[in-house]
Parts: C-alpha cells; sequence; structure tokens
C-alpha cells in the first residue's frame, strides 16, 4: 500500500512545534516531502548575498511548486496539528465530528423526552 505524501516546508515545521510533533508522529504512515516554501526560500536567499535579481528569478521559477507556507495557511497549521495531513482524513474527522454531534443531540432529545416522529 502506497502511503499518502504530503510537501511541507521544514521552517515552517520548526516554527510551529504542534505541527513539528504530528509530522515526527505520523511519519510512518505519510511520506513527508520536505521542501521550502516562498517566504524561507527568500529570507534564507537574502541572507546568502546572493543578488536580489537572482533570487526573484528562483522564485518566480519556484511559482506554486513549493511548500506552502503554514504562516499564510492557518486551516493547515491547526489541521495539521491535529495530525490530519490528507484531505480523506480531514474529512473522515469531520464525518466523525459530525457523528459526535448526531449522538449527542439524540441523547438530549431522549433526555429532554423529546420523540422524533417519522413519515
Amino acid at each position: 500500500m502506497d502511503k499518502p505524501s504530503v510537501v511541507i516546508c521544514t521552517n515552517c515545521q520548526k516554527e510551529n512545534p504542534a505541527v513539528d510533533s504530528a509530522v515526527k508522529s505520523n511519519a510512518k504512515n505519510i511520506r513527508f516531502n520536505h521542501g521550502i516554501c516562498q517566504r524561507h526560500a527568500l529570507e534564507t536567499l537574502s541572507k546568502s548575498g546572493i543578488p536580489q535579481d537572482k533570487i526573484q528569478s528562483f522564485i518566480n521559477r519556484m511559482g506554486s511548486s513549493g511548500a506552502p507556507d503554514l504562516k499564510e495557511h492557518p486551516e493547515l497549521v491547526k489541521s495539521y496539528s491535529k495530525g490530519l495531513f490528507t484531505p480523506q482524513q480531514i474529512q473522515q474527522s469531520n464525518q466523525d465530528q459530525q457523528n459526535k454531534n448526531n449522538k449527542i443531540t439524540e441523547r438530549f432529545q431522549v433526555l429532554a423526552g423529546i420523540h422524533k416522529f417519522y413519515d
């Protein structure tokens, strides 16, 4: 069985301890391709003394193929921190939460003496 693959910025991972912990604990089930987001690429290249035009050329070639910047995607930080890295995991988590909510609603209805009527 092939493991799902997720691209993540190494620097963003290090900046978010909860994400870092979740990545490490899920490494057996998910193939993490560590890359770098545009923000961290720009920071790193700027510190290295490379001329700005060459940095910009590199960033332009990089386009959207780099790792997502977790600073720009707080929703990814939230799901990654919970160990939810793939769309399937997120969907299953949402379904599980909906099932829990339905059970709680049904329990309150029983406690309140509210009965369901079906057609």
